[in-house]
């Protein structure tokens, strides 16, 4: 604390001003689709929740999303919990594309604590051979219509709760 006192000819006044030095950056989570890494998906946009801790408080959490040149940015929902909806992905139908996303906490001095997250989205294959079209559509690890866990999405799987 720095007290600074002036002295009058009428009087004295003193005044106190508290001094606050934080140099320590926040930190920040992110707990869902995955921790860390690297994740695969075939979706054409994503949703990430996460915390944020910092020693005074969390005052923004943002996120940017870059897939090769295409950089999209934005701001999160909350603070200390927080997410991070619509982040659109990029997609290419000839290969697999890495959309890199990176969540930053700031706190009110301006320091920033960061976490990444690689969002990998799948091609789509597309085979049409003569007298037959077909389409191969590469499914994600995890797909949650394959309910029976057998890498295939039957007809009893999508066509629950139609009569």
């Amino acid at each position: 604390m720095i007290t600074a006192t002036a002295t009058f000819t009428l009087g004295t006044k003193t005044d106190s001003v508290t001094v606050i030095r934080d140099s320590a950056s926040p930190t920040v989570y992110i707990k869902s689709p995955a921790p860390a890494g690297t994740y695969l998906t075939a979706l054409d946009s994503i949703m990430l929740t996460g915390i944020a801790n910092d020693d005074s408080q969390v005052s923004t959490v943002m996120w940017t999303r870059e897939a090769g040149n295409d950089i999209v940015s934005g701001t999160a929902t909350g603070t200390q919990s927080w997410t991070a909806s619509n982040i659109p992905l990029v997609k290419d139908p000839n290969q697999v594309v890495d959309n890199v996303i990176t969540v930053t906490a700031i706190d009110p001095f301006g320091n920033k604590g960061s976490t990444t997250l690689t969002v990998t989205r799948e091609p789509q294959t597309i085979t049409n051979e003569p007298g037959a079209a077909e389409i191969n559509l590469v499914k994600p690890a995890g797909d949650p219509l394959d309910l029976d866990g057998d890498g295939d999405v039957n007809q009893d799987e999508i066509s629950c709760g139609t009569d």
